[in-house]
């Protein structure tokens, strides 16, 4: 396991090596999780998969948004529920 405390960070493990799966919070510092997740799609011919949490969901619709956004396996929202996490991970990774 990895972990990155903010968005540039972020990009910057994703590029540096194999990722079998992203946990990304969609309102990081300096980059945008949205920004990730698009740049994520650019690095490799295919993807890992990516489960999005985030505290910011007003929107009635957000949940089905997020997960038709392409790799996006989850979506989970704070406080995320332990058990709900790692059935999603287990999930994607098979």
């Amino acid at each position: 396991m990895d972990l990155a405390t903010d968005g540039a960070r972020g990009l910057e493990k994703l590029r540096a090596g194999s990722v079998d799966l992203v946990v990304l919070d969609l309102m990081l510092p300096q980059v945008h999780g949205l920004a990730i997740l698009r740049e994520l799609q650019t690095l490799t011919p295919r993807p890992p998969p990516v489960i999005i949490v985030t505290g910011y969901y007003s929107d009635e619709d957000m949940e089905g948004k997020m997960l038709a956004l392409p790799g996006v396996g989850a979506f989970l929202k704070k406080p995320i529920d332990a058990e709900r996490l790692l059935s999603s991970i287990r999930r994607l990774l098979g």
